[in-house]
């Protein structure tokens, strides 16, 4: 994939070519927009050993352009990168041509395989009898891309090209669990399939792309890899050894015969052992396939020896007649946006923290990494047991509240393209991307839900706001203020915080869509105790306790662990709702606060620590989730348990500090971080 850069080609050597001037290039009909392109590619983020095309291994591409009926615009344009950060080329500059659509086509790497022949003009867009290379660690992955655009609808914002992948990625694994014998891998091979075809991009109209497959005999074939240190297979499933890449091989659908090697197959290279020492095989053993290969799609291929070790090439079963156990999981390679931007502002590296602060100024990507938290959370003992984020699955994100009357911010691709629309439709581990909309200060909490359901599967908190400061050991402001300034009133206060939850609260505040319009007035009260899972699921509400204990949760067996930690964490817990490199503080950490070094201001309403403003904000009501001494009172939660249920925090008013006072855990407080 291709991080964002400005496709500016080729026309400058036009112009010296043609000897034009500039009055010849208006009589050409060329626009004054130069031509920013950016490029995206469908994708697995999932690392492995394959050759996959990634934004740092990609190096070069090729980009052809041409109008309908015309010569070509672009030909055979090449563009370098030493790391994925920048593209260059060497041929000048392109500007869009003021009547008229562009089709874009474009590829990697340079030569795909040992053989093909490209050609794409206004006549044909084709890779004529390609035949990929012949050892897997040779094969590349090879990718295309197709677009039409126009100076009307680009010529300001750019275009759009995404690459996607044109073979099938084959991998293969295996597992023994039976101890009556061993066995010692030292080679797979992928047999009897068509190693020669034509590729034919999406056309102009935008049919499909599609391969069409030789049907000469002698355009079938084997792909073998070998390694000389054997790989002995145990329960777990062995990927075999660090040569054994996966194969790129032409997408086409297989057919197996009853003598496995006949027809299409895998085998495996195996020396068996039985008990006592007797060499049952010292061979290649075969399994017969006929999956429909597809493109842009993973078969990763696990045999277990377990119970059956195949045929021999005869069409003999090598272990008790019995045929060996193959498994086959097929995965897309999962799209992550990568696109190319002209300002060459780089985008931020995924957060995996519960909020994230986002400088409302700025022009830059910042990255979710959603998968972590949600597939750690929803695996464990207060989830369902289950993984709900996989290589596949569909999620949207959506804007759960704000408190900004206004448009706030936008989803966007990885480099800052922002998506159409009030919500992000993604698959797999893909992280979320967004971007400030407008130079406004304030919250916004996003959150993810399987496609076509209700309930969220996780939720983060957007903080709008310049960088905070570290000052006396702590935050310089509340966690969601927009103010570090004792004078700006209700700016310094922030937002709410029950214990051992990640999702913040307004006060007394109105909030809104993504897009401002008006949902209600303050949090959302309802009656509790519930479940971890509940609250993850409906992280707008407030729960109160109900009755009994002061905790809004139950079952809890985390009441001992800082803020109901679920990891074991020595540091930052599961569910801190501070941002990345802040945490909250620790009981011990207030220990210093007291009348004499926490001064009030009886002007603000509030108390200052060496320089540090806090204001006394109040808090909401653990019993029916109320507001109250706002202007009088000042809670700040530290993440230390006190009892069953109840919870360390900082509290003082005009006349009284207590570092270390306690209350129920389904109160509203807020948080003031420390670094971690």
């Amino acid at each position: 994939m291709i991080r964002k850069s400005i496709f500016c080609v080729a026309l400058a050597s036009l112009v010296l070519a043609t000897s034009c001037s500039q009055d010849d290039l208006q009589t050409a009909k060329f626009s004054n927009n130069k031509l920013d392109v950016h490029a995206g590619m469908k994708m697995e983020q999932k690392i492995t050993k394959a050759v996959e095309t990634t934004i740092t291994n990609l190096g070069s591409f090729t980009m052809n352009a041409f109008q309908d009926g015309e010569a070509n615009y672009m030909k055979d344009v090449k563009y370098t990168s030493t790391d994925g950060s920048v593209w260059n080329t060497d041929a000048g500059t392109f500007y869009w041509p003021v009547e008229g659509n562009l089709h874009f086509y474009a590829y990697a790497p340079e030569q795909p395989g040992q053989a093909g022949t490209f050609k794409l003009d206004k006549d044909a867009q084709t890779l004529t009898d390609f035949v990929p290379n012949t050892a897997a660690a040779d094969q590349k992955d090879f990718v295309y891309a197709k677009s039409t655009g126009n100076n009307k609808a680009n010529g300001t914002t750019g275009i759009d090209i995404d690459f996607q992948h044109a073979l099938s990625e084959v991998t293969i694994a295996a597992k023994n669990e039976n101890t009556a014998y061993t066995v010692d891998v030292t080679g797979v091979k992928i047999g009897n399939v068509i190693k020669k075809g034509t590729f034919t991009f999406p056309s102009t109209s935008d049919a499909a792309a599609s391969w069409t497959l030789s049907s000469d005999v002698s355009d079938v074939t084997d792909y073998t890899t070998t390694w000389t240190t054997p790989v002995t297979l145990g329960s777990d499933v062995s990927t075999l050894d660090a040569t054994n890449v996966p194969f790129m091989i032409l997408p086409q659908q297989l057919s197996k015969a009853t003598k496995a090697s006949d027809k299409a197959y895998i085998a495996v290279k195996v020396k068996i052992t039985l008990q006592g020492g007797y060499i049952q095989k010292d061979d290649w053993v075969y399994v017969g396939i006929d999956t429909n290969w597809e493109m842009g799609k993973r078969y990763a291929y696990t045999l277990d020896f377990t119970s059956g070790a195949g045929q021999d090439e005869d069409g003999n079963q090598v272990i008790s007649g019995t045929a060996i156990n193959l498994n086959v999981d097929v995965s897309p390679w999962d799209e992550v946006a990568e696109d190319l931007d002209p300002s060459g502002v780089v985008p931020t590296r995924p957060s995996v923290a519960n909020s994230l602060i986002i400088d409302p100024t700025s022009t830059k990507a910042y990255g979710i990494n959603i998968a972590d938290k949600i597939n750690a959370f929803w695996s464990s003992a207060v989830g369902d047991q289950t993984t709900p984020i996989v290589a596949g699955t569909e999620w949207t994100a959506e804007v759960i509240w704000q408190d900004i009357p206004s448009r706030a911010i936008n989803f966007c691709s990885k480099s800052g393209v922002v998506k159409s629309g009030d919500t992000f439709e993604g698959k797999g581990t893909t992280p979320l991307y967004v971007k400030a909309a407008a130079n406004v200060k304030g919250n916004v909490v996003v959150g993810i839900k399987k496609k076509g359901e209700s309930d969220y599967l996780w939720s983060w908190h957007l903080w709008l706001t310049d960088e905070p400061q570290l000052v006396a050991g702590f935050m310089d402001r509340n966690l969601g203020a927009e103010s570090a300034t004792a004078t700006d009133g209700a700016k310094t206060r922030g937002l709410y915080y029950q214990f051992g939850r990640k999702d913040p609260f307004v006060g007394s505040t109105e909030i809104y869509d993504i897009n401002g319009t008006s949902k209600s007035t303050g949090a959302t009260i309802a009656t509790g105790k519930v479940t971890f899972a509940k609250a993850v699921q409906t992280p707008a509400t407030f729960y109160t306790y109900g009755s009994g204990n002061n905790d809004w949760a139950s079952p809890n067996n985390y009441t001992s662990k800082n803020w109901n930690d679920i990891s074991e964490s020595d540091g930052k817990t599961f569910f801190d709702p501070c941002p990345e490199g802040w945490r909250l503080p620790t009981k011990a950490e207030y220990s210093n606060f007291s009348n004499t070094t926490f001064t009030w201001d009886a002007t603000n309403s509030g108390r200052t620590y060496n320089g540090n403003w806090f204001p006394a904000a109040g808090y909401r009501y653990s019993d029916d989730g109320s507001m109250g001494g706002v202007g009088g009172d000042g809670y700040y939660w530290s993440a230390s348990p006190y009892g069953e249920n109840y919870g360390y925090n900082l509290y003082f008013y005009s006349g009284y500090v207590n570092p270390a006072n306690n209350y129920g855990r389904a109160g509203g407080f807020f948080v003031r971080c420390v670094q971690e």
